[in-house]
């Protein structure tokens, strides 16, 4: 009996001990009493006029504090995104524990490239703003109330060492021939060139340091896949017409060629990544479109039916990565989406129809 006794006090308070841990709970948060932060400083439909010349100008942000209760570290984040849009694809523009911060108009101004159609040609855009309130995942994020200003943005040009590509498909002449780029300035060249259809086709061409032949010019090598640069050296070439891929290594003097034909591929597609949706290649602008019909998912760009050359966007800035991980689309509708390989940095625009 004693025994019994002694087995069920233990058993109690081991319960007891137990039922008193489970008790001993965080301060409790009630969410009626939320304060919204609010955005201070900027008023409804203010334009701004960002340039060179301003670019390292501070805009400083100060807002009021939210409220959850008790005393508890919140983050801050200040977000914009095209007026219309309802926060669908935000970007953020600083993160901060403190009820204000600043940034350089340069940093602002490229948040805002990133959402214009096309950011080396940028329009003046109203923009919506809001600060985000955020405890943890826990607890609901608060939302100021948004504020819609126009931003007139500006682009400055990148310009990369480059190598011309003069050839039969463009007559010969390097003035206005294209080119391809060397993004790491490493001597190291790729680029898209297009060798038009002729009747018979000539695929022969060189590549030259500057555009005209006065400068170093790189033909034929001795030896498959490499160049020479005496003035006498034969032509290169490619077989057949069609977009090609030009790679050109000249410390080694190397260069490869292959030639592309493009699609898109994805969950966003409704038949995943094995199936490719073509892209249609037009001469005049040397631009790749589709217009497809994709619900909410992802999308990436590839060639010939392989993921041996595949781009995505790592950075969710429009700019193409190899190998990058794949480009959201949000909501299902109807899609023009265009690929531009025809500069040094590679780019894609997805709009909604």
């Amino acid at each position: 009996m004693k025994k019994s006794i002694l087995i069920f006090l233990i058993i109690s308070g081991f319960a007891t001990l137990f039922s008193c841990k489970k008790d001993e709970v965080g301060p409790v948060l009630d969410p009626g009493s939320f304060v919204n932060p609010t955005l201070q400083g900027f008023t409804q439909n203010q334009n701004f006029v960002f340039n060179p010349e301003n670019a390292d100008s501070i805009i400083k942000f100060n807002w009021t504090g939210a409220i959850f209760g008790p005393s508890l570290e919140t983050t801050y984040t200040i977000q914009i995104a095209r007026a219309g849009t309802n926060f669908l694809t935000p970007k953020d523009i600083l993160t901060s524990t403190s009820n204000q911060d600043s940034l350089k108009v340069s940093d602002l101004n490229n948040k805002v490239l990133l959402i214009e159609d096309d950011e080396e040609n940028p329009v003046a855009l109203d923009i919506e703003m809001r600060i985000t309130a955020n405890v943890n995942d826990s607890v609901q994020t608060l939302y100021s109330e948004v504020i819609v200003i126009n931003i007139d943005p500006y682009y400055v040009p990148i310009v990369y060492p480059s190598l011309w590509v003069p050839g039969a498909y463009q007559s010969w002449s390097p003035a206005t021939a294209k080119t391809i780029g060397s993004v790491k300035s490493d001597g190291k060249y790729e680029g898209y060139i297009y060798f038009t259809p002729k009747t018979p086709f000539d695929g022969n061409f060189k590549f030259t340091s500057a555009p005209d032949w006065a400068h170093t010019n790189y033909g034929k090598g001795t030896a498959p896949g490499t160049l020479s640069t005496n003035g006498s050296a034969g032509n290169l070439t490619v077989p057949t017409p069609g977009y090609y891929k030009c790679n050109v290594d000249v410390p080694a003097l190397t260069y490869t060629t292959l030639k592309t034909d493009w699609a898109i591929v994805g969950t966003a597609t409704g038949e995943g990544w094995d199936v490719d949706k073509a892209m249609t290649f037009d001469e005049a602008s040397w631009l790749l479109t589709a217009t497809l019909n994709l619900v909410a998912g992802e999308i990436k760009f590839r060639a010939n039916g392989t993921n041996d050359l595949i781009y995505g966007d790592d950075l969710a800035d429009k700019k193409l990565d190899l190998n990058g991980v794949g480009i959201q689309i949000p909501t299902d509708g109807n899609y023009t989406i265009t690929l531009n390989l025809t500069k040094p940095v590679y780019k894609y625009i997805l709009i909604k129809n």
